[in-house]
């Protein structure tokens, strides 16, 4: 194995093209390469050019079957066919034949798109001499008693029959709905393929890359509408059952396997025109009575289809595209098909339908026009589809959401990841979208969509690979003089996609000779600081403005980090002008709020940026002086980042609290949600840092903020919608580090509420009490013990009524209001001491991780385990996972000196009992312990500014456990 990767690698290295107008890259892609060792690949002997598929799917009773005939050119001799079939398939073996169709030699590409008629052109014959089945590798192999002859082209026919399936909504799946006049059970059916569920249907060669086309053709009862990729042909009676129609589609593109689909219901439609479209070939389905609601559908299904023709610049390939809503609570794949989205009903009730649609229409082009070339690389798909929706979104719907920084978040942990495959999966996702993002800022927006289409043009009807995407995109930079000659995306996109890190770039200005020193390190947020990797550098764009230039939209790269520790950056300004490196391309925050859909990520960079004093000094400064209406504004959304970044880069031990603190006050003058919002997210971060340390326990943080919301407040003007809209936002926020006094009104929504029978609407916030569960929270968090104790046991009542979601959800909610000590320990008592059976493992995580998320509810937990060591190890002692997180969920909040003793001493006491969370406890030692020397020198700093700024005097005994 080592040799042979060696011998890629350097096959790789060497094979470079010689020609200078095309772009340097290996000939053999590596992890193509690699990916070739895996054997469950079928065979490339023999290949599709196109399908002929019948289905009769026998929908009332649950079966289907169905005959493939299949045309295939041998492109090496031979005797063999290896197809594949899920081992729920009956194939019928005494029906399969393979007749030669060209003569010998004679397969041409002309003919690779050949359609197969009912009576083939045959030459002859072949005898079939066995099949056997490989279960594992789900190919089905047909043995042949001479070899097929190479570049000749045979046609391969079987016929098969399989069961509908019931439990999941996989291969070919049916489900119901109750009829609401006749209370009658209406079934329907349909097919989800992606990613190897095409084998599930019909025997076929189902991998992406080995695209062709289909002629589709469905048998069904006359009471049915059939829907498929195409529009139908033609429709004729079934000779052998008048009762039954077949529905002849028209041929398809050449696709994959995954992207063949069809749907057979009762449902009843409605057509509509969109652009480029006629009538007739835009339609939305549904049973009657959800028809109606899907007015919102069709006008997202239109726009956001001419919106991707346009900026891909590449018409709809496809002459229809149709959007079925199903009765379902199932998970579904609506982007799976090609011309065909089935959704949830449930996905399409709610603002939600906007993103889910404009990302699924998004896939018709990138996934089933053009399609990666092996599962592997699928998550760039889903990127690129997530890129472009969020586009829409913020394009035609006159919508923003703030920006996303919790991959940054994630990145700066000593370990970036949990072990969850999903986490990684998401995060790899959010990586490429972003740096798309990137891309279209860094090379202009103009000349991203041009890339975009020529990467489209070049692969369409074909497969591709990450590289294709960067060649395109780094041939369109040159040809528009956005990119440097020496730089390729591919090596950008490497720089940090193949990363779990993020960097800060520090710029320490020559203020006498207008330079910077731009130096780039890896940025880690908490603590210790000892990882591997601390060498890691990043191609990165260097972009900035200035106050003689503060359009952030237009600038493109002064000079590029090429993998470079360190650069200098020339022709800055005068010694009394700021520089603002990595704006934030111009957002307009007057737009509505759309938290429908994944928040968006930064758009120049993500990565933060320290500079030296005096340019903290001149940027906070200006901010003060701009908002006051003395100079041009900088824009709100490179405001927030700034505020965004110096506060990380504090906790980052880069720089001062004290910086972070100056440059915070500008917002007592902001009157713009963008630079808000991120400080709204800082505030969440210092208010759980902090709590327990000597700055939280005087409330100084929580005063310094009351009094940046009151002065805002004060400047705002509420005849401004949007200025009204933040005042709003303020009193929330001030309202929920002072909250108000439980009243009589909430003690009778919480009353009513425990008195309530029914756990779904208990558990259920949309039919549940007023106001939310607000209320109950209130009641949870101020109310008497006594009151607690009632809440407590009719939650646990309805979690033994409603096990699962919906319970769980406001148990999550309600077990983080308790702010009492002895309120939380009844809580763990509950779980722990009288093992509640109505907790499972999935709640009892729950209920700790919202308990924890405040001093007090972690100094519990730790406590409780301290003097129920024997009880909780015995109650875990067969549930690892369960037992590793309560250890490290009871001192993984602990930061100071103090903390640390305590941790160690239960470390000392019980050492060598642990178990598997014995390497937890070392780890969460270590960690602790750098902490506590980090905040022995910034918590002080913090704290002394604040006395200064806000000529604090301590606080007596009584108002600190008023306000606790």
């Amino acid at each position: 194995m080592l040799k042979l990767l060696g011998a890629i690698l350097l096959l790789s290295a060497a094979l470079v093209t010689s020609n200078p107008t095309k772009i340097a890259r290996r000939s053999i892609d590596l992890k193509d390469a690699l990916s070739h060792m895996n054997d469950f690949y079928l065979p490339r002997a023999v290949i599709p050019n196109s399908y002929r598929l019948k289905l009769i799917p026998n929908v009332d009773e649950g079966q289907f079957k169905g005959h493939v005939w299949i045309n295939v050119t041998c492109m090496e001799a031979t005797d063999t066919i290896v197809l594949h079939a899920h081992e729920d398939l009956n194939i019928s073996q005494s029906t399969i034949s393979v007749k030669q169709i060209s003569a010998d030699g004679e397969a041409r590409v002309s003919e690779a798109v050949m359609k197969i008629k009912n009576t083939s052109p045959s030459i002859r014959e072949l005898s079939v001499s066995g099949t056997k089945k490989d279960i594992a590798k789900q190919w089905y192999i047909i043995m042949l008693a001479e070899s097929l002859k190479k570049n000749t082209m045979y046609e391969v026919q079987l016929n098969f029959l399989g069961q509908l399936n019931d439990e999941r909504n996989e291969g070919f799946f049916r489900g119901y709905y109750v009829d609401s006049k006749t209370q009658q059970k209406k079934w329907y059916a349909g097919t989800q393929m992606r990613s190897t569920s095409a084998r599930r249907v019909f025997p076929s060669f189902d991998e992406p890359a080995l695209k062709a086309t289909f002629d589709i053709s469905v048998g069904a009862k006359r009471k049915y509408h059939v829907w498929s990729n195409m529009p139908i042909k033609d429709t004729e009676e079934m000779p052998e059952d008048s009762a039954w129609l077949w529905h002849h589609f028209q041929t398809t593109p050449v696709m994959s396997t995954f992207s063949a689909g069809v749907f057979v219901s009762d449902f009843h439609y409605a057509t509509f025109t969109g652009d480029s479209f006629q009538e007739g070939y835009l339609r939305v389905s549904a049973r009657p009575e959800f028809l109606g609601q899907l007015e919102a559908a069709e006008k997202v299904l239109s726009e956001s289809l001419t919106f991707m023709q346009n900026i891909l610049d590449v018409p709809y390939p496809l002459m229809k595209l149709d959007l079925v809503a199903i009765p379902d609570n199932q998970t579904y794949f609506p982007d799976d098909l090609w011309g065909l989205l089935i959704y949830k009903e449930s996905d399409l009730t709610s603002e939600a339908s906007l993103w889910y649609i404009a990302r699924d229409v998004a896939a018709q082009w990138i996934g089933h026009l053009t399609t990666t070339y092996w599962w592997s690389d699928s998550l760039i798909n889903v990127a690129i589809t997530e890129y472009l929706a969020k586009e829409f979104v913020k394009q035609k719907l006159d919508a923003y959401s703030p920006a996303d920084h919790a991959l940054l978040y994630a990145f700066s942990k000593p370990e970036p990841y949990s072990n969850k495959a999903v986490q990684r999966e998401s995060s790899d996702v959010s990586r490429v979208c972003w740096l798309l993002k990137m891309l279209n800022f860094t090379l202009s927006d103009e000349t991203f969509k041009r890339g975009m289409h020529r990467f489209l043009d070049d692969r369409k009807y074909k497969t591709f690979h990450y590289e294709d995407l960067w060649d395109s995109l780094t041939i369109q930079g040159r040809n528009d003089e956005t990119l440097p000659e020496d730089i390729r995306v591919s090596d950008i996109a490497k720089s940090w996609i193949s990363k779990e890190r993020f960097p800060f770039i520090t710029v320490t200005r020559d203020y006498e000779k207008n330079t910077a020193q731009v130096k780039q390190q890896i940025f880690l947020r908490e603590r210790p600081h000892d990882i591997s990797g601390m060498d890691m550098v990043w191609y990165i764009p260097l972009m900035y403005i200035t106050p003689d230039n503060l359009n952030s939209s237009v600038p493109r790269p002064k000079a590029w980090m090429k993998n470079q520790k360190e650069v200098t950056v020339q022709n800055l300004p005068d010694q009394d002008q700021f520089v603002i490196f990595n704006p934030e391309e111009t957002e307009d925050c007057s737009k509505k709020y759309a938290p429908f859909f994944n928040p968006s990520h930064p758009k120049t960079g993500m990565f933060l940026v320290n500079y030296d004093e005096k340019n903290w000094e001149l940027i906070t400064q200006y901010f003060k002086d701009s908002l006051q209406g003395k100079k041009p504004n900088v824009p709100a959304a490179t405001r927030g980042k700034v505020l965004h970044d110096a506060w990380n880069l504090a906790f980052g031990g880069e720089l001062s609290f004290a910086t972070a603190l100056n440059v915070s006050e500008f917002l007592k003058y902001e009157t713009d949600d963008c630079a808000w919002d991120y400080m709204f997210t800082m505030l969440d971060h210092v208010g759980r840092y902090m709590d327990g340390t000597s700055v939280g326990k005087k409330f100084k943080v929580e005063d310094f903020m009351i009094q940046l919301m009151n002065e805002a407040t004060i400047n705002l003007d509420k005849s401004k919608p949007s200025e009204a809209l933040l005042i709003t936002k303020l009193q929330y926020r001030s309202e929920s580090i002072n909250p108000p006094i439980y009243n009589e009104q909430e003690h009778a929504l919480y009353k009513e509420w425990t008195e309530t029978q029914d756990p779904h609407k208990i558990c259920d916030y949309t039919s549940g009490p007023p106001k939310g569960m607000a209320p109950i929270c209130q009641a949870f968090k101020q109310g008497t013990m006594e009151e607690y104790e009632v809440g407590l046991q009719h939650t646990i009542n309805m979690m033994k009524k409603v096990p699962g979601g919906e319970c769980q959800l406001v148990m999550k909610n309600l077990m983080g209001c308790p702010r009492q000590p002895e309120k939380i320990e009844r809580l763990l008592n509950a779980i722990f001491i009288e093992g509640n059976p109505a907790f499972t493992d999935r709640s009892i995580e729950i209920a700790i991780i919202q308990s924890t998320g405040n001093h007090v509810g972690w100094l519990t937990l730790f406590r409780f385990l301290e003097n129920n060591w024997d009880i909780v190890k015995s109650r875990l002692e067969n549930k690892p996972d369960l037992w590793t997180a309560i250890v490290w969920d009871s001192v993984i909040r602990l930061i100071t000196h103090e903390d640390y003793d305590m941790a160690l001493g239960l470390y000392t006491a019980h050492k060598g009992q642990f178990g598997v969370a014995e390497p937890t406890i070392e780890k969460a030692l270590k960690k602790i312990k750098a902490e506590s020397e980090w905040t022995e020198v910034a918590l002080p700093i913090m704290e002394q500014w604040l006395d200064k700024h806000l000529g604090y005097h301590e606080k007596s005994d009584e108002t600190t456990e008023k306000q606790q």
